[in-house]
C-alpha cells in the first residue's frame, strides 16, 4: 500500500474511533479505480484540486477543517512550498477554502494529523463518553 494511502486509511480509522460524532469526508480521487469509476468521480466533483480530508465541524475560529495528506513534507527547508504544479494547485484550493472560513493544513504523518485533530476538535472521546454532547 502506498504511504499516502496508508496514512489516509489511518486518519479515517482514527476519526471513526475517537471522534465518532464528527462528520468527515475522505476524498477517493487518489485511489486506483477503473476508468469508468474515475470518469464518474471527475464528473460528479468540483473542478478545483481535491483535498484529502474534510472535517465538517465548526470551531470557535473556523467553519471547517481541511487536511491535505502527503507521503513527505511539501515544504522546502526554508519553509516555502515546493515548486510543483500539483502542490500549487492544491494550495490554491486551500487558499480559496480559507477565504470561506476553513483551517487548511498539510500533514505527512499520523502524529501530525492527531495533533491537528486534537487542537481543532479537542481531546478524543473515551468509550464511556456520549457520542453527541
Amino acid at each position: 500500500m502506498k504511504p499516502e494511502l496508508k496514512l489516509h486509511k489511518e486518519v479515517a480509522e482514527y476519526l471513526q474511533e475517537f471522534y465518532p460524532s464528527v462528520y468527515f469526508l475522505s476524498d477517493p480521487s487518489g485511489l486506483r479505480v477503473s476508468m469508468h469509476t474515475a470518469r464518474i468521480l471527475k464528473a460528479t466533483s468540483s473542478s478545483h484540486s481535491h483535498l484529502d480530508v474534510v472535517v465538517l465541524r465548526k470551531s470557535r475560529q473556523f467553519s471547517f477543517l481541511i487536511i491535505e495528506l502527503k507521503s513527505d513534507t511539501p515544504y522546502k527547508q526554508n519553509g516555502e512550498l515546493k515548486s510543483n504544479e500539483h502542490l500549487e494547485s492544491q494550495k490554491l484550493s486551500m487558499d480559496m477554502l480559507e477565504a470561506e472560513g476553513a483551517l487548511t493544513m498539510f500533514a505527512w504523518s499520523i502524529g501530525q494529523v492527531k495533533d491537528i485533530l486534537h487542537n481543532y476538535l479537542g481531546q478524543p472521546v473515551t468509550k464511556n463518553e456520549p457520542l453527541f454532547p
